[in-house]
């Protein structure tokens, strides 16, 4: 054992005695009761550790002839004076792995809860753990992780008075030493800097690697001696004691932090954060979460400094306590605060979607949404809203045993998604992420323009409704489109027709077809007109002349031109004649055989359509007889000169 702890436990008496004239002004008295055959001597040998104080006890009674006992007489002791009898701790409170080991063993053994810690033992905590051990006087005595501590002394004289003696040579623990119970109790902690005597109080006790011991009075006060001095510690006051040196002056502990906003009744999803105000002359907090009001069962545990958010996750659903305490640039640490109730319920856990992907355009009237299953869901409640604080809700569906939902056909515009697991017992978690997620309208229908006809074909183009569009071309003679002449899906937003060959008002449209496949609705109709052929026009009789025939007929109007045929066959297999002609009249050499000659005319309009030929005309070339002959020689000879 270190020298300065050899001398701090000779001064051991001197300092017990300070701590109980500070906290009781009368050393507590313990009744005896007188058996048969007693005597004081033999009482006093059995009871007291110094039995030749048997006169100081007969004075203390009173008694005239203290051989002169009674059974059944009453006798009171001093509790200072008496031997006391051995008790056990029983361990209360275990987290994590402890064990322990008696003198002249090196096995150590486990400890479970209600095991018994007997005097003379030497108890440790593993990394991570913690363990209670109480006494049947209600004195309590909490190990923190990775500490050890041997109970030396552990005795009760009567029914009224205990003693403990202890050592701590590493780690941190919480004494909690009852005193307005009607029991009485003294506590002596060695550690190896110095010695430390009470009686009634609750303090802390902290030995660090390297020797240095840090006492931190809650309730009550303390005496504590280190290097021959002795300091008395008071109800919320703390001192440091180092190795080769006398403790520090006492040294008022802060107060705790307070929250900058009240806890809230039920926190539901990761992390939780808390912020703490400023204390003047702290340099950090430790703030501790733990299962029980007094802090025992401890699930997080941090040191921050005084602008550092304490954040909170991944522990169970539950109900936590939580305090803070405040440190100061010495390391002393003052009371923890209030215990502040965190209650925690994160599970059943949002689920992830799969579908709708956040920000996509969806090609159809509804999304079939998808999400993955939540292990301790039985349900989901989904919501679509069409305002991202769902103020405008179109979907509330609050029963669903699946992890798939058709939204059914919505308006095609923006909206906003979200998904939330329900538990067994009702309880709906925290809804997920917002998602939003737009539905796409089929392609509008795309303008015709007007068609361009020519000859023999005619060119219709509409609006270019971009990339990846194709296109619905239709042409009927109907307006309702009942029948439909053609239907041609197009990659270009053009088409070219050939032109009907029936006369009559025609009318084309298109529609526009996504990447989906989906066809959007048709474009108002254009129409373009057929003009039909002319009539047959009216022909006049023809008119024979000398050597030329000249013919007339009916004029069917501006822009008609006239295809016209004469043959000396009614069935016009052979042709004589055949001009198209810009006017209703033709001029032609006069046949030179006789014989019936026919003629028919009909009209062409502007797109090169012929009409009916007209009924037939006929006229005759007859056969020149003598004195014609003659006469047309006679003129042939004079041409001749």
């Amino acid at each position: 054992m270190k020298k300065n702890v050899i001398l701090a436990m000779l001064f051991f008496f001197n300092i017990f005695a300070f701590a109980s004239a500070a906290q009781s002004k009368e050393d507590p008295l313990v009744d005896i009761t007188v058996e048969k055959g007693d005597c004081l001597i033999r009482i006093c040998q059995k009871y007291i550790e110094n039995p030749n104080q048997w006169k100081k006890i007969a004075d203390i009674n009173k008694m005239k002839n203290p051989d002169l006992i009674l059974p059944g007489q009453t006798i009171l002791f001093p509790a200072s004076m008496m031997k006391g009898t051995p008790v056990a701790g029983i361990v209360t409170f275990i987290k994590g792995s402890a064990d322990f080991k008696m003198p002249g063993s090196e096995e150590w053994k486990p400890l479970g809860l209600k095991d018994k810690v007997v005097e003379g033992a030497l108890v440790r905590t593993g990394e991570e753990s913690s363990m209670e051990i109480r006494f049947e006087d209600g004195n309590t005595f909490l190990l923190h992780p990775n500490t050890t501590i041997g109970l030396k002394t552990a005795r009760k004289s009567g029914d009224s008075y205990s003693k403990y003696k202890m050592s701590i040579s590493m780690g941190k623990l919480i004494s909690n030493v009852q005193k307005s119970t009607g029991k009485e109790s003294t506590v002596q902690i060695e550690a190896p800097t110095a010695i430390l005597g009470v009686r009634g109080t609750v303090f802390r006790s902290y030995v660090a690697p390297d020797g240095t011991t840090k006492f931190e009075v809650l309730e009550g006060e303390v005496v504590v001696e280190g290097q021959k001095k002795t300091v008395e510690v008071k109800k919320g006051e703390g001192t440091i004691v180092r190795e080769g040196e006398p403790p520090i002056k006492p040294k008022k502990l802060l107060r705790p932090p307070a929250l900058t906003e009240e806890a809230e009744y039920l926190y539901k999803k990761f992390p939780v954060k808390f912020f703490f105000d400023r204390v003047e002359g702290a340099v950090s907090y430790r703030i501790v979460l733990a299962k029980d009001r007094e802090a025992k069962d401890i699930v997080r545990e941090q040191v921050k400094g005084i602008q550092e958010i304490f954040e909170i996750s991944d522990v169970e659903d539950g109900t936590y306590f939580m305090q803070a305490s405040s440190i100061d640039e010495i390391g002393l640490e003052g009371p923890p605060s209030e215990t502040i109730k965190v209650n925690i319920r994160v599970n059943p856990v949002p689920p992830f979607v799969e579908i709708p992907v956040d920000r996509a355009g969806y090609k159809a009237q509804f999304v079939r949404c998808k999400w993955l299953n939540v292990r301790d869901s039985e349900k989901y409640r989904v919501q679509i809203s069409e305002d991202i604080g769902f103020k405008r809700i179109v979907r509330d569906e609050k029963e669903l045993r699946s992890t798939e939902y058709n939204t059914g056909n919505l308006e095609y515009r923006g909206y906003y998604f979200r998904v939330s697991s329900v538990a067994a017992d009702g309880y709906q978690g925290e809804w997920s992420d917002v998602l939003s997620f737009s539905l796409i309208p089929p392609p509008a229908a795309p303008p015709v323009e007007a068609p361009e006809i020519d000859k023999k074909e005619i060119r219709i183009r509409w609006q270019n409704l971009g990339k990846d569009i194709r296109y619905h071309f239709q042409m009927s003679g109907e307006e309702e489109f009942q029948e439909v002449a053609v239907d041609r899906k197009l990659e270009v937003p053009e088409t070219v027709l050939e032109k009907p060959v029936d006369p009559g008002t025609y009318y084309v449209r298109t529609s526009g077809i996504d990447s989906a496949g989906r066809e959007g609705s048709f474009s108002k109709p254009q129409t373009f007109i057929v003009i039909p052929p002319p009539a047959a026009p009216l022909v006049e009789m023809p008119e024979v002349g000398k050597n030329e025939v000249y013919i007339r007929w009916q004029n069917l109007g501006k822009d008609i031109r006239y295809h016209f045929q004469m043959s000396g066959e009614e069935g016009f297999q052979e042709v004589a004649v055949d001009r198209r002609l810009e006017v209703p009249e033709a001029v032609f050499e006069k046949p030179r055989n006789p014989g019936t000659y026919y003629i028919r005319v009909r009209g062409i309009n502007s797109d090169d359509r012929e009409g009916p030929f007209s009924n037939l005309r006929k006229f005759e070339i007859r056969r020149s007889t003598f004195c014609e002959a003659e006469k047309e020689f006679l003129e042939s000879l004079k041409k001749r000169k």
